[in-house]
């Protein structure tokens, strides 16, 4: 995301969020995670709030991507 200060990339990792919840199918997302957050992984959020205070549909971001670094990087 561009506005993010740690580069995080908040859409496509979101994205896989909802691609395992489609396909309860972890290790696939997993495997795509491992390029598709290159720009910035889950873990790399500092928790600035940045991204929730824009969010149109008003995500609670920094938890999801709490959850996705359980789900995809340990």
């Amino acid at each position: 995301m561009k506005d993010c200060p740690q580069s995080v990339a908040i859409p496509a990792i979101l994205g896989l969020l909802n691609l395992e919840l489609m396909t309860e199918n972890r290790s696939f997302a997993k495997s795509l995670y491992s390029w598709q957050a290159v720009p910035g992984r889950a873990s790399d959020c500092s928790a600035c709030g940045a991204c929730e205070a824009m969010c149109p549909q008003g995500i609670d971001i920094i938890r999801q991507l709490e959850v996705a670094a359980e789900h995809f990087e340990g």
